[in-house]
């Protein structure tokens, strides 16, 4: 990656950092940043990161914002040394991705990240977060590439398989997702919906070519887990538990002749 950037020096390598799921509740789906190393001699430490997943989390009212659809998050730069610091304290994977661009390509990512940066958006957990960002920055510098190999490209996947599999250590979680989200959760996904998630974001961006080039490198490991994985657990649980009640409602409605039409219509109402 010798290529000028502007004529002047040598190009800055841009990297998609993707970190792993950590033991707080936010950090479950993992997170991704883009790393921009200006003077790919000077040790990698010193390049800057660009996280569009910031919010004050220590505000109270977030999560009945988040709940409502009303939270807002914001970018930040900071140096990669004291993002790795917080990552490894955490115990989360951390990998970065090269991103395989051409000079001008690179230009316009970083110029698009300085602008951005700072700039607030609402967050929205599958259309609109750290991930989609970094998703659409990079179609939009590479003339819409990775819609072009991704965004026909349907799976076998739905949003409540990656929810399920996220909260699988989480049983309240998993019966909230069960009981009040909708049947939109269950449609399959094609491959650019699902890179609303840092691990979906590789698999999309694994799949787009530019010329014979891949646009994602292989990736360098700064840290591995050293704990037990937090999204390991049994995803059904939550339909288990689900079934066990519904069964029990049903024979309840269905023995229960002493009880009258009233509370036998409520039973079955509950098992419905």
């Amino acid at each position: 990656m010798a290529a000028l950037l502007g004529g002047v020096g040598p190009a800055p390598e841009v990297y998609l950092a993707v970190v792993g799921p950590g033991e707080k509740l936010f950090s479950l789906f993992g997170h991704a940043a883009l790393v921009v190393q200006r003077d790919p001699s000077a040790p990698l430490e010193s390049a800057e990161v660009y996280n569009f997943g910031v919010a004050d989390f220590a505000d109270p009212e977030l999560q009945r914002a988040f709940v409502g659809g009303r939270a807002e998050f914001w970018g930040q730069k900071t140096p990669l040394e004291a993002e790795l610091r917080g990552w490894r304290s955490d115990d989360r994977d951390v990998r970065l991705h090269p991103l395989e661009l051409r000079p001008g390509q690179r230009a316009r990512l970083i110029g698009w990240l300085e602008r951005e940066v700072e700039r607030r958006y609402v967050y929205d957990t599958f259309r609109e977060n750290c991930a989609t960002r970094l998703r659409d920055a990079l179609d939009e510098v590479t003339a819409g590439a990775v819609y072009a190999a991704t965004g026909t490209a349907f799976t076998l996947y739905a949003f409540r398989d990656d929810v399920r599999s996220t909260y699988s250590r989480r049983p309240l979680m998993l019966l909230v997702d069960e009981v009040f989200a909708g049947i939109s959760m269950d449609r399959p996904r094609t491959l650019w919906a699902l890179a609303y998630r840092p691990s979906g974001l590789v698999a999309a961006l694994a799949q787009v070519d530019q010329g014979g080039v891949t646009l994602l490198g292989k990736p360098l490991v700064l840290h591995r887990r050293l704990a037990p994985s937090t999204v390991d657990g049994s995803p059904h649980r939550a339909r288990v538990f689900l079934g066990i009640v519904a069964a029990l409602l049903f024979a309840l409605a269905w023995l229960g002749g002493r009880l009258g039409p009233g509370p036998r219509l409520a039973l079955l109402a509950a098992w419905v």
